[in-house]
């Protein structure tokens, strides 16, 4: 299934989110909501003596995943929380064997430049058992992109530099949230999941001690640097960060703004891309949010193929003949559901959807270029 200009954009969208719901709330914890009385941490006794706890495989997966050293990939977790005692070995789930863990939903995290993942179970008697998964990624900005797949919760504070607030700026985005039992972490390179079967005040308590400990000795990382090309406003529009996704795969795209199966925009794990909406302050009518896309490719060559892949596929009304010439690096459409924009700029490529006029996008594509040319936006 793909979209084709002149058909129903709406309908497209439902009919594909709604197949990937229940998928992408089984593996990020998408809706939780908290209303858990609050509760001290930290008692006396509740953590045990804590093991340094290293990939059990050779380094070499590592090499070839990663550019970050070994020790990226240690962490300490305690052998007993509260009444709960940690098993001795993990699971060890692959690249090759994450589908036998997650039947279909694997492909979310290889879109991330997945490396492994080791999965811990403490038990308790009495107690329902605690699940803690350590999904070791290629890059700090990979576990980034799994935790902005929902920024619901409550934001945790697990070390003293981490921010313990809901996103309101691009710098000010929480390492962990917590919710119905589901403690998520963006630790560097580590993106966990310390996951309670049965929440109350005895659970809750040891799955933050659990996290705690992941965090303990490893330093917060800042967000991915792509996203200080984002306008945090635009005109009277306000940029909602709690609503911005870092991704590589166009899966991980389609699970929150379906475009097409096709990867039209030629995403790949060398690729970066990050998502969000502008809506207004103040809105009576109530009007829908615009929709930014923007991706960074390796080279300009690489953005331009993109670039005319979308119109072919997206716009082939309007992308014929690309075959023979490149389309421009700016352009602007009137489509069903809004004015769609675009911006090419060396390897960048900036698309923006569902804008109520033409003057809107043009300020879109103006706030996206003079952002780029501020000296603000590495380009590492």
């Amino acid at each position: 299934m793909q979209f084709r200009y002149g058909q129903s954009l709406g309908t497209l969208r439902y009919t594909y989110a709604s197949s990937l719901v229940f998928l992408v709330a089984s593996l990020f914890g998408f809706g939780f909501s908290l209303d858990a009385p609050e509760t001290k941490s930290g008692k006396a006794g509740l953590v045990g003596e804590q093991h340094l706890l290293e990939l059990p495989s050779t380094p070499q997966l590592i090499k070839n995943m990663s550019d970050l050293p070994e020790s990226d990939f240690k962490v300490n977790l305690p052998s007993k929380v509260g009444d709960w005692d940690r098993d001795d070995h993990p699971l060890v789930v692959t690249d090759k064997s994450i589908f036998d863990y997650m039947d279909g939903a694997g492909e979310l995290y290889l879109g991330y430049r997945f490396c492994r993942l080791d999965v811990y179970t403490y038990k308790a008697k009495d107690q329902d058992e605690i699940v803690t998964e350590l999904y070791w990624m290629g890059s700090s900005d990979d576990a980034f992109g799994l935790l902005s797949q929902d920024w619901g919760g409550e934001p945790q504070s697990l070390t003293s530099d981490s921010l313990k607030k809901r996103p309101s700026t691009i710098d000010e985005f929480p390492h962990a949230l917590y919710g119905a039992g589901l403690l998520r972490i963006w630790s560097r390179n580590l993106y966990a999941r310390v996951m309670a079967t049965q929440e109350n005040i005895p659970s809750r308590d040891a799955v933050l001690a659990i996290g705690k400990a992941i965090a303990a000795g490893r330093t917060a990382s800042s967000p991915p640097k792509l996203l200080s090309a984002l306008p945090t406003s635009v005109r009277l529009w306000t940029q909602r960060s709690n609503r911005l996704c870092f991704f590589r795969s166009h899966l991980v795209l389609n699970s929150f703004y379906f475009l097409s199966t096709e990867n039209l925009l030629d995403l790949a794990p060398q690729v970066e891309a990050v998502s969000t909406v502008f809506d207004l302050a103040s809105d009576k009518d109530r009007r829908p949010a615009v929709r930014l896309l923007l991706a960074r490719y390796s080279g300009p060559e690489e953005a331009q193929r993109a670039l005319a892949h979308f119109m072919k596929i997206y716009l082939p009304e309007k992308g014929k003949g690309l075959a023979q010439s490149s389309p421009k690096n700016s352009d602007l459409f009137q489509i069903e559901d809004g004015w769609l924009g675009y911006q090419r700029t060396d390897r960048y490529l900036m698309l923006v959807f569902e804008c109520p006029d033409h003057t809107t996008a043009t300020s879109f594509i103006d706030a996206f270029t003079e952002n780029l040319h501020s000296g603000r936006v590495s380009d590492e």
